[in-house]
C-alpha cells in the first residue's frame, strides 16, 4: 500500500510539472523560469475550455525544466505528508497510545 501512495504523489506532482512547463517559457511570467506563477486566466480554459494557451508552441520548453519542476513538486508533497503525519501522531488521543489498556483499567472501580 506504500508504494501505491508513493507512486501518486509523482503522478500528480509529474501533471503539476506539466503544467508548470507549459508556462515557465512565458515572455513576462511572474516568477520567472524556475518557479512560473499559473496566471489563472489562462489555465481555466485549459479545463473548462479544453483550449491551450495563445503561442504556448513557441514558448521554450525543456525536459531539464520538467524533471526540476517533477522533483521540486514531489519533494514538497513527500515532506507536507510526513509533517501532516507527525501532527497526527503527536495529537492521537491516549486511547490510541500503548499505554491506553493500563490506564483504562486503572480507571475502573475495584471488584467487590
Amino acid at each position: 500500500m506504500r508504494n501505491l501512495g508513493s507512486n501518486l504523489i509523482i503522478h500528480a506532482a509529474a501533471e503539476w510539472a506539466e503544467m508548470a512547463l507549459v508556462f515557465c517559457g512565458k515572455p513576462g511570467i511572474v516568477g520567472g523560469r524556475s518557479s512560473p506563477c499559473l496566471p489563472t486566466n489562462e489555465l481555466l480554459p485549459m479545463f473548462s475550455e479544453m483550449k491551450m494557451p495563445d503561442f504556448w508552441t513557441f514558448w521554450t520548453k525543456t525536459s531539464t525544466d520538467w524533471a526540476s519542476f517533477l522533483e521540486t513538486i514531489a519533494r514538497s508533497a513527500a515532506e507536507t505528508i510526513v509533517a501532516e503525519k507527525a501532527k497526527l501522531a503527536a495529537s492521537a488521543p491516549a486511547a490510541l497510545s500503548p499505554a491506553a489498556p493500563a490506564a483504562a483499567s486503572a480507571l475502573q472501580p475495584a471488584a467487590k
